[in-house]
């Protein structure tokens, strides 16, 4: 069984990096790479981040989180680190044991790996590999979302958010195949640029939903309730009750033309809307 095996000893001593007049050509091929490294950071950290904050109802900032991941690697910088990012699997870990604040999940975690690289690294050298590899994989299983991809499905399926279902669908289907067998980088920008694309079609080419009044049935205990009450405008499209039938007729207004335009409406979208209008006269 293959072990961690021998740690160096000791804590890096912080130096200031010496920087010669032959290492500006090195500084100008590795650019492109690190700029690539700084983007995966940022984006692996800010997306376990904002998991976190969904699952436990706090909101994350993404200029706070740039700003911290860019000082923590300045620091790391100047002690010979490697990029920093979030720690997906350690944060889990964490979060499983009931830890609940960045004292707990930071300071702490950083004083007892200090205090360990200082003086326990003979205690480490018998740990099999395998062990680790498991304490990651529990740590990880948290990520795992099969059950958002049901709940896309399901709203994929529902009539008047079908599209959009379905591009979230898409996107979820892209990132999960191209992360499987490219990788998480790859797999991250897949997703992305997916979504962007989405974006600028939903934009230049928004939905317009043709709008009908729809009649309730008055509220109980309020009596002579005026009509105006009692009616509202509705997409004229899949509109369901919960039991899989047609709740109320509706209906479009005489001689009116209601509409949603569901985007904003620039120049290069206005031209749709115009072909839109003269065909629903």
């Amino acid at each position: 069984v293959k072990v961690v095996g021998r740690i160096e000893p000791g804590l890096p001593h912080a130096h200031w990096p010496r920087v010669g007049a032959g290492d500006w050509g090195l500084i100008h091929s590795m650019l492109p790479g690190a700029c690539l490294v700084a983007l995966v950071a940022f984006l692996t950290s800010f997306a376990g981040a904002k998991k976190f904050g969904l699952e436990d109802g706090y909101q994350i900032k993404p200029f706070n989180e740039l700003i911290a991941i860019g000082m923590c690697n300045v620091g790391g910088a100047l002690l010979g680190a490697v990029p920093t990012s979030i720690g997906n699997t350690r944060m889990g870990i964490a979060r499983q044991c009931g830890v609940q604040s960045q004292l707990g999940a930071n300071v702490f975690v950083s004083i007892f790996i200090a205090l360990a690289v200082q003086f326990f690294t003979p205690c480490l050298f018998y740990i099999p590999m395998c062990a680790l590899n498991a304490i990651i994989l529990i740590g990880s299983s948290h990520m795992l979302e099969f059950a958002h991809a049901g709940y896309l499905l399901e709203f994929a399926r529902h009539k008047e958010f079908g599209r959009d279902g379905r591009m979230d669908v898409l996107v979820w289907i892209v990132g999960f195949v191209s992360t499987l067998f490219l990788g998480a980088f790859k797999g991250i920008i897949s997703a992305v640029v997916l979504s962007l694309l989405i974006i600028v079609l939903q934009v230049v080419n928004p939905h317009i939903a043709l709008l009908g009044r729809q009649q309730e049935p008055p509220q109980s205990g309020v009596p002579h309730q005026p009509p105006r009450f009692r009616h509202r405008w509705v997409n004229m499209r899949g509109q369901r009750a919960s039991g899989g039938l047609v709740a109320t007729a509706v209906e479009e207004e005489p001689g009116v033309l209601v509409f949603r335009f569901e985007g904003p409406l620039f120049y290069a979208n206005v031209d749709q809307l115009q072909e839109w209008l003269q065909a629903g006269e």
